[in-house]
């Protein structure tokens, strides 16, 4: 199986979860009318929350630039270089992993592998493996 029929057979299996959230009602047009979200979360009002976010996280990652005292701490850029490290891993643990896990077991399935082996899952790990050697040899 090619990796073109691999992804379409992945978009599809999207759109069909994307279509079973949905009512079967087929009152689109009232969908229309207002615009917001099920929750009470207007679009302007998400744009607001999602503008101020990303001045927030600006403003948070220029502090080591305009702080001295932050620059010159060993101990403090050590601290925030573990901040973002986590916020990388869990971004990669929690949305990439599970899609990637779920994609090689939807092609698994279709080439009619029962078992198959955990290979996204190894990628990963030896990605891992291998930025932290890279950062070890870098650091020394």
């Amino acid at each position: 199986m090619t990796s073109t029929n691999l992804l379409k057979m992945a978009l599809r299996h999207l759109e069909e979860d994307d279509h079973d959230d949905h009512d079967d009602h087929d009152d689109h047009d009232d969908h229309d009318d207002h615009d917001e979200h099920e929750d009470g979360v207007s679009v302007e009002g998400f744009k607001w929350i999602m503008l101020f976010c990303m001045i927030l996280c600006v403003g948070l990652g220029i502090v080591p630039k305009v702080w001295s005292k932050c620059g010159e701490s060993e101990e403090v850029l050590s601290l925030l270089n573990c901040f973002s490290a986590g916020i990388f891993l869990a971004m990669s643990l929690v949305h990439m992993m599970p899609e990637a896990a779920e994609i090689y077991g939807m092609w698994a399935k279709s080439e009619g592998i029962e078992k198959a082996f955990p290979l996204p899952y190894v990628c990963f790990f030896l990605g891992y493996l291998l930025i932290l050697s890279i950062d070890r040899v870098a650091a020394k």
